[in-house]
């Protein structure tokens, strides 16, 4: 029996744009003709998205006194602090582009299944054109759950309607690093996208608000990279090697769920 998933969550619903995948960055960046993408950023705790693409935020949530109609920003469980509120008006953003899907804080691996129910609840309202999560690299299992849930919402949502976001990737921050991959799946365009004068300040003052990531030197952040996201087996140890017996058989209970109603 197919899963669907549908209850109002936010009053914009942006209609579909057909382009292919190896377009989508083109067209997130704004380097492509056509109407600017909607896009839903899966960020698994407040803070990665300006780490991901602090750079490219501003196109899409300018500050105003509405709800963004092209920017929805999803973190699975953490309530915005105070530093990250001020961190998206120090970068002249719209704070109201972000939701909440309420899962317990810190704990992904019990409640996978229901993480995509909630997401692809986000998906059918929100509709956007691209959907931007992490990679899955078998570290932090917050970062993998996500990778498992756009992936899995999207695949249920083509059994649905055919027309699932096109899901990109942005890496993580590392041991005081600028974001990179930790491996390369054949097949992913990968882009880095170099940021200019006013987007590398823009984004050195979010991140600075943040004391996560206020010690990052502000010339780390050049670039951005992006890449198309492959199509992951999550029943397999992921590239870097390093998955948990627990994270294996989360995945295996998630799909079981999933696919038994």
């Amino acid at each position: 029996m197919r899963l669907r998933v549908r209850f109002p969550i936010r009053a914009v619903q942006n209609p579909p744009q057909n382009f292919e995948p190896e377009k989508a960055i083109e067209r997130f960046l704004g380097l492509a003709s056509g109407p600017l993408p909607a896009v839903l950023i899966l960020a698994a705790y407040p803070g990665d998205e300006i780490v991901g693409a602090g750079g490219q935020l501003n196109r899409f949530a300018p500050f105003s006194g509405g709800i963004p109609e092209r920017l929805l920003v999803v973190h699975p469980s953490s309530e915005p602090s105070d530093y990250w509120l001020t961190a998206f008006l120090a970068g002249g953003l719209n704070a109201g582009c972000r939701v909440t899907l309420g899962l317990p804080d810190g704990k992904p691996l019990p409640c996978l299944a229901e993480f995509v129910r909630l997401l692809l609840a986000q998906l059918w309202e929100f509709r956007p054109d691209i959907i931007l999560t992490h990679p899955y690299e078998g570290g932090c299992p917050a970062y993998d759950a996500c990778a498992f849930a756009a992936q899995e919402a999207c695949s249920l949502m083509m059994e649905e309607i055919g027309a699932p976001p096109i899901r990109l990737e942005m890496p993580d921050c590392r041991a005081g690093e600028a974001p990179l991959f930790s491996s390369a799946p054949p097949g992913c365009v990968e882009r880095l996208v170099p940021l200019g004068a006013a987007d590398r300040i823009r984004k050195a003052l979010m991140l600075s608000c943040l004391p996560a990531y206020a010690s990052l030197a502000a010339d780390r952040w050049n670039g951005e990279r992006l890449r198309t996201a492959p199509r992951y087996d999550f029943s397999q140890t992921s590239g870097s090697g390093r998955n948990r017996p627990e994270w294996m058989e989360a995945v295996r209970q998630a799909e079981k769920d999933l696919r038994s109603r």
